[in-house]
């Protein structure tokens, strides 16, 4: 489960890195790189549960 909490974590900042991205190179690389995050953590947890703070 924290496996998947933190693949989670890595898309978002990989997302948040798009916008601050040099070249179209580098965003298209970012928002794939968050893309296959995210598609391992659905792999390990299809379905997250909100976090409570």
């Amino acid at each position: 489960m924290r496996e998947a909490d933190y693949l989670r974590e890595q898309a978002r900042q990989c997302r948040k890195q798009v916008s601050q991205a040099a070249t179209p190179i580098e965003r298209r690389a970012l928002r794939q790189l968050a893309e296959h995050y995210e598609s391992e953590a659905k792999q390990i947890d299809p379905h997250p549960q909100p976090a409570v703070h």
